[in-house]
């Protein structure tokens, strides 16, 4: 009876497999278009139907536990990864609002409060389509089908794939040693979860707070990709120099704001770490970078904001190293060539007085 039942239900499934294959095709597209219209940011969406081997294996494990084809919850399956794991609530309130959620077939296992616990915690989502989304002609045919949604964060997840190669399946099964070094574990994974959250949050306050400190006391203030963007969007020096050098080398201004790791690098070079530092040689070579841009500037090619800043880096770059010291300072062979030619701009620049 129960072998019999088996073979009906795989029977079903591998008739109507390109069935609920398009169906994982349709959640997984609903999915990226909610999040993208939500402005989620994640790391990446996955998504699966079981195949018919993997079906048959999941009933001969337990083959009294299904009865029919829809007792399977996890034929269609989208897996959504967050960078951090407080991202998984806002995004799963997003998905509880678009689809019909079974809540006694879901999981959250997350809620798990076993200090012993092992393996990964994620939320499990058992879902249909909304009714409302039902009812469109395009769904129709999709309107009884169930798909799981799973969501955790990449640290969750590299928690999952590791011990599912490892061929975990539970405290019972491996050394006493083994699951000492799960637990170590599981709890570092946990703390880099937090750390990493917390590491955002700090980051958005200095995000928040660097103008205000930028005015205050910018010789304390180091020039990193934050304080820079901040300087360059407040800066009524740099908006000054921009539109002089714009205007002076027809050059077509962009909203885009410069690649703060290469400016950064430049300005390092040249011997500048402070906003303090910045301004001030800004000011003082105001001039001397308007006869730098006239041999160095290509024409009619569009211009980042806080083009005086990536202007003055490269003068004072190419200025303060020597030749031989350049490969070293710039791996990118693209920037090499650009501090060369600063420098060759430079030397004719002294030819001329």
């Amino acid at each position: 009876m129960v072998e019999t039942r088996r073979e009906a239900i795989i029977s079903n499934f591998e008739g109507n497999h390109e069935h609920y294959e398009s169906f994982t095709e349709i959640v997984y597209d609903l999915v990226v278009q909610l999040l993208h219209e939500n402005g989620f940011k994640y790391h990446t969406i996955e998504r699966r139907t079981k195949s018919v081997e993997s079906l048959g294996t999941k009933l001969k494990k337990s083959p009294e536990k299904y009865h029919e084809l829809s007792d399977i919850t996890d034929l269609c399956g989208v897996r959504i990864i967050t960078y951090f794991a407080d991202d998984v609530d806002p995004i799963a309130a997003a998905i509880e609002s678009e689809f019909a959620i079974d809540r006694a077939r879901s999981e959250d296992k997350r809620k798990l409060v076993d200090p012993e616990r092992f393996g990964y915690v994620s939320l499990h989502y058992v879902a249909k389509l909304s009714r409302q989304r039902s009812k469109l002609t395009e769904y129709k045919k999709f309107a009884n089908n169930i798909v799981e949604i799973q969501l955790r964060s990449i640290l969750q997840h590299a928690w999952a794939e590791i011990e599912h190669d490892l061929g975990y399946k539970g405290p019972q099964a491996i050394p006493a040693e083994v699951r000492h070094q799960f637990s170590r574990l599981a709890g570092l994974l946990e703390l880099g979860d937090d750390e990493f959250m917390r590491i955002r949050q700090g980051l958005a306050t200095y995000q928040k707070d660097v103008s205000a400190q930028i005015k205050a006391s910018p010789s304390e203030v180091l020039i990193d990709a934050l304080s820079l963007l901040s300087f360059i969007r407040s800066s009524d020096l740099v908006n000054r120099l921009d539109e002089r050098i714009i205007k002076e080398f027809k050059l077509e201004g962009e909203d885009n704001e410069p690649d703060s790791n290469w400016v950064i690098s430049l300005l390092r070079a040249g011997g500048l770490r402070t906003i303090d530092e910045l301004e001030r040689n800004l000011k003082d070579n105001s001039r001397t970078l308007l006869k730098f841009g006239r041999g160095f500037i290509e024409r009619d090619v569009p211009t980042p904001k806080g083009i005086s800043i990536l202007l003055l880096g490269y003068y004072l770059a190419a200025k303060n190293q020597p030749l031989e010291e350049i490969n070293q300072l710039f791996p990118d062979k693209y920037l090499q060539n650009w501090v060369r030619e600063a420098k060759t701009v430079i030397q004719k620049m002294g030819d001329l007085g």
